[in-house]
């Protein structure tokens, strides 16, 4: 009997993952304690026959409900392979509690890949995961998942070549063909990783995802002469939402570092378009504006070297006048005592001789490693 309980229970909360949500939450304890909470309205308490708490769209499990399922959802897993419906509820569970179980996920893949999941469902469904849980946010293997999903609902694919390879993005070994995906979903994309480096910081993987999407945006702009003004303003909102970002995440290097390629990537785009009437670079994009924000952090929070990070990379694009001028102005300031600072400046007279002795046309891509040696 428990076991057709425990199997009623997986089916429920697969039922529950797989709907339209909200928000989801793995709440601390078990269904006892939320039992007893008086703020919770009577009939929404968890039950024995319902042991989770759900109100408009919004799913709460308890810790110790969802480790007890995840190993029942585990035990009959291995009896399920041949009954996909069965497979998809045991292995929801199991992601949630473990999203980093490499067998629950090729199982799923295989449920795609015979037609009995649809993957725009399962986007879905790791869209949820990726929202509601801390660990499913930083788990690599599930944003390889996704982008795996991500391929199979757009099979269309942007190919770049050598001759139109930008290489101040991308270089030669990056000429993958990509999938071509939608504004609409390049937008929910990048809101998504935002919100699952909110909930794990420092999100490497989430990162890379960030500029597996630019490069998309790139590709498009890259394979089209004529390019479209939404892909174009997908970048300008991007840019404003990490400028955003950072002012709240200071010590988010991460996101430094994606901010001023983004800055480079913009330049690039006004050379290949300087002779359009295209409004390429956003007001607040231009190398001067960028110094200025990291200035302008650095003035409130000067010990914090993530921020001299980004005034590092973004005067890295600056003419070599206004960056002796900015070294002037760190010298003459009281913050030139911050041994910060002082890295900074010295950084910035290698800087100077390292590029004399590569010549002008050094790529943008070698002086921003450059910055981290």
């Amino acid at each position: 009997m428990e076991a057709e309980r425990e199997a009623l229970l997986i089916q429920k909360l697969a039922e529950l993952l797989s709907s339209p949500l909200i928000s989801l939450e793995i709440l601390p304890g078990g269904m006892e304690e939320w039992a007893i909470i008086d703020t919770i309205d009577k009939d929404k308490r968890p039950t024995s026959e319902f042991p989770f708490l759900y109100s408009d769209g919004n799913l709460g499990v308890p810790k110790k409900v969802l480790y007890k399922l995840y190993l029942a959802a585990t035990a009959l897993l291995k009896s399920s392979k041949s009954v996909p419906e069965l497979s998809m509820n045991c292995t929801c569970v199991i992601l949630l509690a473990n999203p980093g179980q490499q067998t629950a996920l090729n199982a799923r893949k295989r449920l795609v890949q015979n037609g009995s999941l649809d993957p725009a469902k399962e986007l879905k469904f790791t869209e949820v995961l990726f929202r509601g849980s801390r660990e499913c946010a930083k788990q690599s293997i599930l944003w390889d998942h996704r982008c795996w999903l991500l391929e199979r609902v757009y099979p269309e694919r942007l190919q770049l070549d050598e001759l139109n390879c930008d290489q101040r993005w991308k270089t030669i070994a990056d000429l993958e063909a990509l999938p071509d995906l939608p504004p609409s979903t390049l937008i929910r994309e990048l809101s998504l990783i935002r919100e699952a480096c909110e909930s794990y910081p420092r999100n490497y993987r989430a990162w890379m995802h960030w500029h597996f999407m630019v490069d998309i945006v790139n590709a498009r702009l890259l394979l089209h002469p004529d390019p479209s003004e939404v892909y174009l303003d997908i970048l300008k909102q991007e840019f404003t939402a990490l400028r955003h970002w950072i002012d709240l995440h200071i010590s988010d290097h991460s996101a430094v570092h994606h901010l001023c390629s983004l800055g480079r990537l913009f330049c690039d785009l006004e050379l290949r378009y300087l002779s359009g009437s295209y409004d390429v670079v956003p007001w607040n994009a231009t190398n001067t504006t960028l110094v200025n924000h990291a200035l302008s952090l650095i003035a409130s929070y000067p010990t914090h070297e993530t921020l001299w990070i980004y005034l590092r990379e973004s005067s890295v694009l600056l003419p070599t006048k206004d960056r002796e001028k900015l070294i002037e102005q760190i010298a003459a300031s009281p913050m030139a005592e911050n041994h910060l600072a002082k890295r900074f400046m010295e950084w910035s007279s290698t800087f100077v001789t390292a590029r004399t002795e590569k010549g002008v046309h050094a790529s943008y891509r070698s002086d921003a490693r450059s910055i981290d040696t």
